[in-house]
């Protein structure tokens, strides 16, 4: 995490910045989205940094590993949306049967991105017992991070576990 990207995905005042109360008008103050306790997103600099970040990620991953592009059977990373997976597939090169989706279902749940589309594309028969995992996530403010992981697949007899153990 750099911070440096901390003003493109922002909510400018509100909470501790500038407590009011909630639902103020003057919060609120402007079309919807334009006031400053909304929300407001510079996408074209998060997509410059996603751009940037993540595909160096990977290499470097790869190359500590002392593996290539080729050596990696599925890449899941953070769902943010269709451009921005579109531009990472392509720029990085990789096939369609390895990139693994699945915003189109559930949307960019953040943090969940990765595990719930580890969950589906294994629930697909998408990913095999043994098989090489990229999981990259990245998020504005800028933070960003990865991982080479050994797909083991669900255990066998494996169900429902309690709240706050994973699956995966």
């Amino acid at each position: 995490t750099d911070g440096a990207g901390a003003g493109n995905l922002i909510v400018r005042q509100g909470g501790f910045r500038q407590p009011g109360p909630c639902g103020s008008p003057e919060l609120a103050a402007g079309p919807a989205g334009e006031g400053p306790g909304s929300l407001w997103m510079n996408g074209a600099e998060i997509m410059r940094f996603t751009l940037a970040a993540v595909p160096k990620t990977a290499r470097e991953l790869l190359e500590k590993a002392g593996l290539d592009m080729g050596d990696v059977d599925f890449f899941v990373f953070h769902q943010a949306n269709k451009l921005i997976l579109d531009s990472l597939q392509k720029k990085l090169g990789i096939p369609d049967e390895k990139f693994i989706r699945a915003y189109e279902e559930y949307g960019n749940t953040v943090s969940c991105t990765i595990p719930i589309a580890l969950r589906d594309a294994e629930g697909q028969g998408r990913l095999f017992p043994g098989g090489l995992c990229m999981v990259l996530g990245f998020g504005v403010g800028y933070s960003w991070g990865g991982g080479l992981v050994r797909w083991e697949g669900r255990r066998a007899g494996a169900g429902a576990v309690p709240c706050g153990e994973g699956e995966i």
